[in-house]
């Protein structure tokens, strides 16, 4: 059968079949030598199918590999043809997410090695490059269980992270960035994940799968000639803080920011059961270290000051988690013994331009002292309940009470968050 015949993602699957089956064995024919597929191999196979599909194929040319269901067939003709250079696989001991993702974006912009991280952080949500914060999360649910909120310099949705879930980052310079695929970087993660029992298959354009339950999701960041994709594996994650982590009320807000796709979702560790998270780390590590060198990541000095400058000025900061959320419009209506109140805010890059109130509350004084006050505040707790606490509550909204506007004005069930 010939590569040229199925789509990218239906060959992939077929050869993780392989993997699984423990079909490993493949040859060159010059010369002939039998070496067993690794993550690594595999990634040079799936590379050459992509590079050269269309350059061949497309002209009339024959592709040159044939997928081995048995034995006597050979993949051939192997070269590497988008990346630069044999990378580093590199182990990042840290758990702090924002150092982690400061790493992670000075390498994409200040290094010309290629690298392949293997990191985790500590009880942390990461929202895409261009999603509104407030909209994917559950800011008191958050607070109240101690989570980070951080937001990546890559797209697409929210993802939960503690030390149960693994991420893989691909820090890399490339010959031709236009060519590049997401395949080219899963497919070394899911024939890992084969090999070592697990059935990963290649599931739409950035997600890998166990029977239609999703257990990585990936994203990427180009930087000039340089590309940074990453993605998580979710070996043995809390999936009920999870799901409560991302928890909103979507209705509550509109907005043109990208929206986060709820996905059916399970752990690695159910195909595991006897495995803990480092030894599936170790295991993974040795997988994909085949043709790389393999350490603990040491910066160096310059290198040490470069991250934590960018981890304070950056990935720490209220502007960047928050304030560059897209433009989007806010509205909540809650009931009190005080009677009810409904909020409606218009926000953009994190600021309030315009709020409005509407209820049955009994106001004695003008609703327009409170919206003056709060219009150009960021939508931040603390900065909005310093405002009110300067203002005649009783005046403006009756026997409502400051902590109660707070919970309408944020969609907080219980308790509050400084984010």
């Amino acid at each position: 059968m010939n590569c040229r015949t199925l789509g990218g993602e239906h060959t992939v699957n077929l050869l993780l079949q392989l993997c699984a089956a423990k079909m490993y064995s493949f040859h060159f024919f010059s010369p002939p030598a039998y070496v067993r597929l690794t993550a690594y191999s595999f990634l040079c196979l799936i590379t050459y199918y992509n590079y050269n599909i269309n350059n061949e194929a497309e002209n009339g040319g024959d592709v040159g590999m044939d997928i081995a269901l048995c034995e006597g067939k050979s993949f051939h003709g192997l070269r590497m043809g988008l990346w630069e250079d044999v990378m580093r696989l590199y182990r990042l001991e840290s758990t702090d997410p924002y150092y982690n993702l400061a790493v992670e974006e000075h390498i994409l912009r200040c290094w010309d090695e290629d690298v392949l991280l293997l990191w985790r952080n500590d009880n942390t949500i990461v929202v895409g490059r261009n999603q509104n914060t407030a909209e994917e999360i559950d800011r008191s649910y958050a607070a109240a269980n101690g989570i980070n909120i951080i937001r990546r310099i890559s797209g697409g949705g929210a993802v939960y992270h503690d030390l149960n879930n693994v991420n893989f980052s691909f820090i890399v310079g490339l010959k031709d960035v236009a060519g590049q695929r997401m395949v080219d970087f899963m497919a070394p993660i899911a024939a890992a994940l084969n090999v070592m029992g697990v059935p990963v298959t290649l599931d739409g354009r950035n997600d890998l799968s166990v029977h239609g339950r999703k257990v990585s999701g990936n994203a990427q960041s180009i930087y000039k000639k340089r590309i940074l994709h990453h993605g998580t594996l979710l070996f043995d994650v809390n999936l009920d803080v999870l799901s409560r982590s991302l928890r909103v009320t979507p209705e509550k807000f509109q907005s043109k920011a990208t929206k986060s796709v709820r996905a059916r979702v399970a752990n690695i560790k159910d195909w595991l059961p006897d495995v803990s998270v480092s030894v599936f780390m170790e295991r993974l590590q040795r997988q994909l270290a085949s043709g790389f060198s393999s350490q603990n990541l040491v910066l160096r000095e310059a290198d040490e000051l470069a991250v934590l400058q960018l981890r304070s000025n950056k990935y720490l900061s209220w502007d960047w988690n928050y304030g560059e959320t897209p433009p989007f419009s806010f509205r909540n209506k809650c009931t009190f013994p005080g009677g009810s109140v409904e909020a409606l805010l218009d926000i953009r890059h994190g600021i309030i331009e315009h709020c409005t109130f509407f209820g049955d509350f009994m106001a004695r004084g003008d609703i327009a002292l409170v919206t003056k006050e709060l219009c150009g505040l960021r939508y931040q707790v603390r900065d909005v309940d310093e405002a009110l606490a300067r203002l005649p509550i009783d005046m403006c909204f009756g026997t409502l009470k400051r902590e109660e506007i707070l919970k309408c004005l944020f969609n907080f069930e219980s308790g509050f968050s400084d984010g």
